[in-house]
């Protein structure tokens, strides 16, 4: 297979003149395919930023900015990190800017704060022109669910509420110092710790106090925004959960130390796995423990609550010689479904009551068992010399597999693609022989970025 053909493109001086040049010309070829062309960004030779370079993909993955890109404009002459944004499809350099945000979910618009750091501006993508300002916004920035509203603190400890749509100040509170801040899933209520200890929930529409709570800030809502789950603000208490029910007032705090929590998807039970090697099952209409899943050999992480009797967890401790494993449970009798090892390198997701893992194990394997049955269906493995750190791309479609120089008889780093339905090599990127900072799938699977070099390349599957 030969990768889709993208363009090389190099940003030259001051002028931020870009030049099309035919990658063709500089990738070793390979004895197997053609070689394929990329997306060139050169960065900031030697720039101390360099480690903290990155690339944010907008939502449909037809453009992409890029942290410290090696080009000057009047407006990218700020002394800290600078951000340029490209076109993906045509190779083309758009504009610069300094202090990204974030994209808007159109694509269309990217959100940015100017150099003195006093205001956000909307701009449109591809002119660049600032289309919009919201005066005050300067610290920090809270989204939404939607993406229509967003929270951000001005420098005189004045928290806004912003209208994407139109750029008015929808809502405002006075001396509020944040720390942070999160929004209800109906975007109603907007719960805010702040520096003086103090948990506060407001009503957005309204701007009025619905609750308060001292001594604790805001982990997660649960569906019908009744309830929060909360955590002491105390650094020498830091994984202790509360469950807060803002109606009452009530506050259950759970005296177990906490590696991670899930709701259940009906809201009636909470479940916190403990540092104790066990899961608490809370009820959250009493706020009580109603049930215990113990006798695991090593600490839970929760991954999924997949339906109201059906919890997955992760188990395992490598330095322990506890293998990694995905198990599920019966919550309601606490009964094991199964449990399928993994190697520390893998991606799982849940798809038509099927759990899915890919992972490497010598080889890369695909792994599909039936959540119903608890049944594994036939293994699909990709042969392979040596499997290390995997990179699955979003849709579960393409898997990159890095050769690390260190690897015996290798010289550079190359990736190697596979075509998660065909499971044979399907293409090789040759080329890297310096450390990889960075690699990052597209949102639609489409393209991956890799920063090595002093570049970021853009590759098109």
């Amino acid at each position: 297979m030969r990768l889709r053909l993208l363009r090389w493109i190099t940003l030259v001086g001051l002028l931020g003149f870009v030049g099309i040049v035919n990658a063709q010309d500089n990738v070793t070829p390979t004895a197997s395919s053609t070689p394929p062309e990329a997306l060139l960004i050169p960065l900031v030779q030697n720039d101390p930023n360099l480690k903290g370079s990155s690339v944010f993909w907008s939502p449909d993955s037809h453009y992409i900015v890029a942290s410290n890109p090696a080009f000057s404009s009047t407006e990218a002459s700020f002394a800290g990190t600078q951000y340029g944004v490209f076109d993906v499809r045509s190779g083309q350099f758009l504009f610069s800017f300094t202090g990204f945000v974030d994209w808007m979910p159109d694509s269309q618009h990217i959100l940015m704060r100017d150099q003195d750091g006093t205001d956000v501006h909307l701009r449109d993508v591809p002119s660049g022109k600032v289309i919009m300002t919201l005066q005050g916004a300067q610290i920090g920035w809270k989204w939404n669910v939607d993406r229509t509203q967003a929270a951000s603190q001005s420098a005189d400890n004045s928290l806004h509420i912003y209208d994407l749509a139109s750029g008015t100040i929808l809502q405002t509170w006075r001396n509020v110092l944040v720390k942070d801040a999160l929004w209800s899933n109906d975007s109603r209520l907007i719960a805010v710790s702040g520096v003086d200890t103090m948990l506060r929930v407001y009503d957005v529409t309204t701007g009025s106090l619905k609750a308060q709570l001292v001594g604790y800030q805001p982990l997660g809502w649960k569906s019908d925004n009744q309830q929060l789950i909360v955590t002491p603000q105390q650094r020498n208490y830091p994984d202790k959960l509360g469950l807060w029910t803002l109606e009452s007032g009530a506050t259950a705090i759970f005296d177990v130390l906490n590696t991670s929590y899930v709701w259940s998807p009906d809201g009636k039970q909470l479940a916190i796995a403990g540092t104790d090697k066990s899961i608490h099952l809370v009820d959250t209409n009493t706020g009580k423990v109603a049930q215990k899943i113990e006798g695991f050999e090593s600490r839970v992480s929760l991954f999924q609550w997949n339906k109201p009797e059906q919890l997955i967890v992760i188990t395992g401790d490598l330095a322990a010689a506890i293998p990694l494993a995905y198990e599920v449970f019966d919550v309601q009798t606490g009964t094991r479904l199964l449990k399928a090892e993994f190697d520390i390198f893998a991606s799982a997701r849940v798809v038509d009551n099927h759990l899915e893992i890919i992972q490497s194990c010598q080889k890369i394997c695909k792994q599909l068992y039936d959540l119903t049955s608890g049944e594994e269906l036939p293994q699909m493995d990709f042969q392979i010399s040596l499997a290390s750190m995997l990179y699955v791309s979003p849709d579960f479609q393409w898997i990159l597999d890095p050769d690390f120089p260190n690897r015996p008889g290798a010289t550079e780093q190359t990736y190697h693609l596979y075509n998660v339905q065909s499971p044979t090599e399907v293409a090789t990127i040759p080329g890297y022989k310096d450390y990889i900072l960075y690699t990052s799938w597209s949102p639609d699977s489409h393209y991956f970025a890799v920063i090595a070099e002093n570049s970021v390349r853009i590759w098109a599957v």
